[in-house]
Formats: structure tokens, C-alpha cells, sequence
């Protein structure tokens, strides 16, 4: 039984390795569209897919969530695209830049679309942004920020991270386990 549990230390590595493998591969994705928020509009062609709106800049600023809203439009038709809030906002942070996902949403027919900045923020960003408006007084300066149209990745980010903890559970229970059977007479 005690060799059994040496086993979890090999396969929690290997499950390790294809996590962070996996999240480096999903933290370096290109962005499909991107434009810097001092412009009100953009537009894009999309294929069929699930795609992610991120707000990417420096950090430690001021961010300007909460000061915009985002509306997308199927340009041929002028019908709205429905914006889901991500609800566990992923983020990816380096040195001096982040980008973090603000909303997902779902293509269904091809075509051009337009991304506009003067929609109605939701009330979790105003709300946010008012808890921000409390530490930084200077106003946002949007040169610092653009938003990103990234291809759809949010669950495969969140089973990535559930892969590293469960990797560390393994490998930590490959080590304790033994000596705890071995206490209790097994």
C-alpha cells in the first residue's frame, strides 16, 4: 500500500508539467484584435468561436474600468452581440504590463464586427471604480490602456490552475501518505 502511494509523486509531476505548459502556451496567445482605448471604435472581422475582451496596460495605474463600457455589433446587421461579465476574472501580469479579462462572449456567424467603447459600464466596474476613485485621485490616462479581442480560453485557463493544485495535492500526498500508513500499522 506504502509503494502505492510513491506513485502519486511521478504522475502528480507529469500532471504539474502539462499544467504549466499548458498556461505558459495560454498566457502568451497572440491577441486577435486590439485597440487602444483613446479611440471610441474599431472594427474587426471574427470567425465562428468564442472570443474574450481583455483590458490590457500598465500597471500600477489608474484603469479605466468602470469609466467605459463596451458594446459589440455584428456590422452587417447592427444587432448587438450579448458581452458575458467573467465572472472570476483571469489575469495575466508581467513586470510592467497586465491584461485581465473583462468580458466573454460567442460568435455564431462570421463576419465584421464593431467594437465600441461608449457603451454603459456594468455596475460591478462602476463599483470598482468608485472603491478606486478612494486611493487614486489623478484621472485615468487611457494612452496607457487598449482592449484586446482574444480568442475564447477562460475555461482551459481555469482547468490549468486546477491542474497545478491538484498536481501539488498529489505530490504532497505521495510524500506524507507513506509515513502516515506506516504510523498507523499498514
Amino acid at each position: 500500500m506504502r509503494n502505492l502511494c510513491f506513485l502519486l509523486i511521478p504522475m502528480g509531476i507529469a500532471l504539474l508539467i502539462f499544467s504549466i505548459r499548458k498556461m505558459i502556451r495560454l498566457a502568451k496567445a497572440e491577441p486577435f484584435f486590439e485597440m487602444p482605448c483613446t479611440e471610441e471604435e474599431g472594427s474587426v472581422h471574427l470567425p465562428q468561436g468564442n472570443y474574450g475582451i481583455w483590458l490590457s496596460g500598465k500597471r500600477f495605474k489608474k484603469t479605466p474600468i468602470g469609466n467605459i463600457g463596451f458594446q459589440l455589433r455584428r456590422a452587417e446587421t447592427g444587432e448587438n452581440v450579448y458581452l458575458s461579465p467573467s465572472l472570476m476574472r483571469t489575469s495575466v501580469t508581467g513586470f510592467d504590463k497586465g491584461r485581465m479579462e473583462l468580458y466573454h462572449f460567442q460568435v455564431e456567424e462570421e463576419g465584421n464586427y464593431t467594437l465600441s467603447l461608449e457603451g454603459e459600464s456594468s455596475v460591478r466596474d462602476r463599483l470598482e471604480a468608485s472603491i478606486g476613485n478612494l486611493f487614486f485621485k489623478q484621472p485615468v490616462d487611457l494612452s496607457n490602456f487598449s482592449v484586446q479581442i482574444r480568442k475564447g480560453n477562460s475555461m482551459a485557463m481555469f482547468f490549468a490552475i486546477l491542474g497545478i493544485h491538484l498536481a501539488g495535492s498529489m505530490i504532497l500526498g505521495g510524500i506524507v501518505l507513506p509515513f502516515l500508513l506506516a504510523e498507523a500499522g499498514y
